[in-house]
């Protein structure tokens, strides 16, 4: 994969999770390395960016697609693979920025939901 387009995934899946110390880093990458700003802040609204180059879109969508809808679709699956290989994208072999971010980006949430709830919880209880 391109670095453009290892850095536009690090991109999707931190705004997924909302993970602003990954996004913050990887969102200025992906623009140096030629993802479109306007791509990028599409992304940060929550809108799916409209014009992306064809391996963005790609990576996007194979990403975007089993959180949205819980399943890879047959084409995006088929697309992907054929042009690019982003079937590594959640492969943790070949670093991929899907599937390692995400059990770090669960227990950072955990940690935040903890921190908030749990303590304030605490602070009620007599």
């Amino acid at each position: 994969m391109s670095p453009r387009v290892d850095e536009w995934a690090a991109t999707v899946t931190a705004r997924h999770w909302t993970a602003n110390h990954p996004w913050n880093s990887h969102s200025p990458a992906a623009i140096r390395e030629g993802v479109s700003p306007e791509a990028v802040q599409s992304l940060a609204e929550g809108r799916r960016p409209v014009e992306m180059a064809e391996d963005d879109e790609q990576a996007h969508d194979y990403l975007h697609e089993p959180w949205a809808n819980q399943h890879i679709t047959n084409a995006t699956y088929d697309r992907a693979s054929a042009d690019q290989g982003f079937v590594h994208l959640y492969d943790p072999d070949e670093r991929g920025s899907g599937e390692w971010f995400a059990p770090v980006a669960s227990w950072r949430r955990w940690q935040r939901y903890r921190a908030v709830h749990v303590n304030r919880l605490r602070r009620a209880s007599p």
